[in-house]
C-alpha cells in the first residue's frame, strides 16, 4: 500500500499544515511542503468486504491559493475481520498527518465501535457523514473527471490509481456491495473527494485564514464524540 514517508506534521502560524519528508537532494536532508486540508476517508467492511483508509491534501500555492489540486498521501487495505487495525490505521494517519476530520458512512453499525475505540483510548478523532454515500455514479464521476483533468493526482503506483482507473460504470451496476469486494479502495477515495468537492477549504486570504485547524470554524460540520 501507498503512503508517503513524513517526519513530522504541525500547523503553521497561518494554520497551513506543514509536513516534513526525507529529501536526498537538500543539505539538511529534509524538505517540507505546506497543504490548505488534508483529509481522510474509511470504507467500512463487511461480508467478504475489506475495509479501506485513505487520505487526501490540497496543497497550498502561494501563486495560485486557490487552486484545486488533489494528491494521494497514503492509502491502506484491511481484511474484513481486523477492525482494530482499521481502527489502530485511522488513529494513526490522523496523527502523522494532521489529517482530519475522517469521512465515513456514519449509518453502518461500525460507526458505533469506532466511537468505542476512541473513547476507550481518550483519543481527539473527529468524523463526519460523507457526502455521496449513496450515489456511486455521481461520487465516482467525480473522482475519474479530476483524474482526467490532472486535479487528482494518484501515484502510479498506488492501489488507489490502479483501482480508480480499472473501474467501470459496468462495475457500478452490479451494486455497492460488489463494487466494494472487487474495488476496496474506491469507496474511501470516493468519500475524500467528494468531501473536497463539497467543501472546499477556503482560501488563504492576506489576512490570514484559519482553515481547518481542530477548533476554528470551516466549511464542514464536526461530528463531536
Amino acid at each position: 500500500m501507498y503512503k508517503k514517508e513524513v517526519l513530522r506534521a504541525r500547523w503553521t502560524d497561518n494554520s497551513l499544515i506543514e509536513l516534513t519528508y526525507p529529501s536526498a537532494t537538500s543539505e539538511s536532508g529534509e524538505a517540507a511542503s505546506q497543504y490548505a486540508a488534508i483529509r481522510q476517508a474509511v470504507s467500512w467492511p463487511g461480508v467478504g468486504i475489506s475495509g479501506a483508509v485513505t487520505v487526501l491534501a490540497r496543497p497550498y500555492n502561494k501563486v495560485d491559493p486557490g487552486s484545486e489540486e488533489l494528491v494521494l498521501l497514503a492509502e491502506s487495505v484491511h481484511p474484513q475481520a481486523d477492525l482494530s487495525s482499521l481502527f489502530n490505521k485511522v488513529a494513526d494517519l490522523s496523527e502523522m498527518f494532521l489529517a482530519s476530520p475522517v469521512y465515513l458512512d456514519v449509518g453502518d453499525p461500525c460507526t458505533e465501535a469506532l466511537l468505542d475505540f476512541v473513547q476507550s483510548r481518550n483519543l481527539q478523532i473527529r468524523w463526519v457523514e460523507a457526502p455521496l454515500v449513496g450515489d456511486l455514479f455521481a461520487s465516482l464521476s467525480q473522482v475519474k473527471g479530476l483524474i482526467s483533468k490532472g486535479v487528482l493526482r494518484l501515484d502510479p503506483g498506488s492501489e488507489s490509481f490502479k483501482q480508480a482507473t480499472t473501474i467501470s460504470w459496468a462495475d457500478l451496476e452490479e451494486g455497492r456491495d460488489a463494487m466494494r469486494r472487487k474495488f476496496p479502495l474506491i469507496e474511501s477515495l470516493r468519500f475524500t473527494v467528494a468531501a473536497f468537492v463539497r467543501f472546499p477549504p477556503a482560501r488563504i486570504r492576506r489576512g490570514g485564514r484559519l482553515p481547518e485547524k481542530p477548533g476554528t470554524s470551516d466549511s464542514t460540520k464536526w461530528m463531536e464524540r
